[in-house]
């Protein structure tokens, strides 16, 4: 294990959740806990859900995975 890596990390499956995904990440933004990265995991969604969650990487330790 790295020592720079969080302890721990949030996974977000996601499918097609553009009206969603938004608001899921917006609460984890607001914790007051940092230490932890976010990887959403989507699943080839034809919406606008990864747009979404990359408008999000300024403010999370975020990696958006598209299946």
């Amino acid at each position: 294990v790295d020592a720079d890596s969080p302890p721990f990390s949030i996974v977000v499956p996601t499918f097609n959740r553009e009206g969603h995904i938004g608001r899921c990440l917006e609460s984890i933004a607001r914790q007051s806990y940092q230490d932890y990265e976010v990887v959403v995991v989507d699943n080839a969604s034809s919406d606008g859900t990864v747009e979404v969650a990359l408008g999000f990487d300024w403010r999370l330790n975020l990696s958006v995975l598209v299946n």
